[in-house]
């Protein structure tokens, strides 16, 4: 209750659509997300505040299989936990945070894709996964989740991208051109609707 007065109530002109309880939680530590995100869930309900959603983010990393998207599923250490969070999100009407970074998937698999495909800048079809071709990799990833959640109980949840980018130096590929690029291509792809 102290912590909802403190950091929610405590900003009466902010208005609040998410709490997220942890960011990319790992390891250990994620046989306590869910109690923690009811936790936060009975805080916020006891103050009247049930109209905030509590959730949490998740790494892309957490994708053990993300192409084509309908063969997508959560890796061995995700699917331990990401059953009783999507649970917990559809129960709740919350949705999934998500950072999806399509640089790091190149970097790791720069011999099997063109860094077109990651700009956003691909002219053509990449990936054709049944009915649905892909031609860049953020799309490719979001679909990839959306099948994963649905393998653990999240069909009915929605994806929300809580963190995208490009770094602008430190790696292959990693450039200010690079980085101009792909955020301006993003901006003008979730622009148009994903």
């Amino acid at each position: 209750a102290s912590w909802v007065r403190s950091n929610i109530q405590a900003y009466p002109s902010v208005s609040f659509r998410y709490v997220c309880v942890g960011n990319e939680v790992a390891g250990g530590a994620t046989q306590n997300l869910v109690p923690a995100m009811e936790n936060v869930h009975g805080a916020l309900a006891s103050a009247g505040l049930d109209h905030i959603k509590v959730t949490t983010s998740v790494s892309q990393a957490i994708l053990g299989v993300y192409s084509p998207p309908s063969a997508a599923e959560f890796t061995g250490e995700a699917q331990g936990y990401m059953g009783p969070v999507m649970q917990y999100l559809a129960r709740t009407g919350a949705p999934l945070l998500a950072n999806i970074y399509p640089y790091f998937t190149y970097t790791y698999n720069q011999g099997a894709m063109d860094v077109s495909y990651a700009l956003f800048t691909a002219t053509g079809t990449v990936v054709q996964d049944g009915a649905y071709g892909y031609q860049n990799l953020f799309d490719t990833t979001v679909d990839a989740f959306y099948t994963a959640m649905s393998k653990h109980g999240g069909s009915s949840v929605t994806l929300v991208v809580s963190e995208s980018g490009w770094p602008s130096g430190g790696g292959t590929a990693a450039s200010p051109a690079n980085a101009r690029i792909y955020n301006q291509n993003l901006i003008n792809h979730v622009g148009r609707g994903t």
